[in-house]
């Protein structure tokens, strides 16, 4: 699906470059940004390898506010 590839090739793009875990500032953070064992970045990408293009959006908006990323690092310790 075409929807699908560009999902994939705009995450790719978002991980190498704006990701604070995968992309140029990772370096700030050598023990990764995201709290949970699987990035949003990561988590999005593997939806749209598997799901149709509305479930993969909808899966990964989920995910995204369920962590609340402009909160900041939480410590789940």
């Amino acid at each position: 699906m075409v929807a699908n590839k560009l999902a994939i090739r705009l995450i790719k793009v978002y991980q190498a470059t704006l990701s604070p875990d995968h992309g140029l500032m990772k370096f700030r953070y050598p023990f990764g940004y995201c709290s949970s064992p699987e990035t949003c970045s990561e988590y999005g990408l593997r939806q749209y390898q598997e799901q149709g293009f509305l479930r993969a959006t909808i899966n990964t908006t989920k995910k995204i506010i369920s962590c609340n990323p402009l909160e900041g690092r939480k410590n789940n310790g």
